[in-house]
């Protein structure tokens, strides 16, 4: 068994990532076994600190980013078992959204980008070419789903969006919170399919609500419609592009794994991941109470709810750049 006394000392020479990899594979295995059997008698805060250490080098020396990842995911998840007894669940949901989210995003900011062009751009372009040319807005959707849309934004509704009963707001709360997840999960998980299926599935969903949305604009509904989407787009749209970055995650370990097999680097790509995904989830489902308690009074004046939404379009883009860059002690 190899001890922290028996552990050969680093060389402060650069070495090669291979020779890193090897002369330390044994030890962050018998680490991660000792996490999962949940060994008691192991050092922890001893092991800790030489993993930091490691991760450390890795960063410094600019490694693999599979690497990196793998050893900071041991390093937290030693960081949690050092701590948990001086953690609740309150911290740790704090420190989920005040740091390990906002982070996540910006050490994964170039799938980000790409999921954000993929989406937000041909979404733009095809809200302008209905507008310009409403009647190609039927190549897309059907004559019968776009009728239904526009009697969606009728301003002549008493209530915004879809019709609901007394117990509406509730209702429709569930549906578009299980309507919205949905299309974040497969989004998500199409990136298995090398990242293709992520970008199918975003590029569908931006084409499809800029059509949506230049229909409306062009018979006239701009109004109601801005005073609907206004409050909830901002979360939803950017989980929409939050999912499919993260797909991209997935997709990307399978077509570039790495020194590791493709399963490994797939692990490896998951736990990396899953904050991307957590945080998008949790947009859904702020975006879907929004949805169903605020965009749909309609006897609020749409200077205030406009108001709103670009207040929550520059406070999430500000949270996600700027956000948690200092880990909490």
């Amino acid at each position: 068994m190899i001890t922290l006394s028996s552990l050969p000392l680093l060389s402060p020479i650069q070495m090669k990532q291979s020779e890193f990899i090897q002369l330390q594979t044994s030890y962050w295995q018998e680490s991660e076994q000792a996490l999962d059997l949940k060994n008691d008698n192991i050092d922890l805060p001893a092991r800790y600190r030489l993993l930091s250490h490691h991760l450390a080098l890795a960063e410094t020396r600019q490694y693999s980013s599979h690497l990196i990842e793998y050893l900071r995911q041991l390093v937290l998840q030693y960081h949690s078992r050092l701590y948990a007894r001086k953690s609740n669940w309150f911290i740790n949901l704090w420190r989920f959204f005040s740091f390990i989210f906002p982070n996540s995003v910006r050490d994964n900011a170039n799938l980000v980008w790409f999921a954000s062009m993929i989406f937000f751009l041909p979404l733009v372009l095809s809200s302008l070419l209905i507008f310009l040319y409403p009647d190609s807005a039927y190549y897309f959707i059907s004559y019968e789903q776009l009728a239904d849309v526009h009697e969606m934004y009728d301003p002549e509704n008493r209530v915004l969006g879809r019709e609901r009963g007394e117990d509406g707001d509730w209702y429709m709360f569930g549906f578009y919170l299980y309507n919205n997840t949905s299309i974040g999960f497969r989004t998500f998980a199409a990136g298995l399919l090398m990242g293709v299926g992520s970008a199918f599935f975003l590029l569908f969903n931006a084409i499809y609500i800029g059509v949506i949305a230049g229909s409306i604009i062009n018979v006239g509904y701009s109004t109601t419609f801005f005073s609907f989407v206004s409050g909830h787009s901002s979360f939803e749209l950017l989980a929409i592009a939050l999912s499919g970055a993260a797909g991209f995650i997935l997709g990307q370990s399978l077509i570039n794994p790495g020194n590791y097999r493709r399963k490994k680097a797939l692990q490896l790509a998951a736990k990396k991941a899953l904050p991307v995904m957590q945080g998008a989830m949790t947009f859904f489902f702020i975006a879907a109470l929004i949805e169903a308690f605020w965009s749909s009074i309609s006897q609020i004046d749409i200077t205030i709810k406009v108001f709103v939404g670009i207040f929550l379009w520059c406070l999430i883009l500000w949270y996600l750049f700027s956000s948690g860059r200092r880990e909490l002690a």
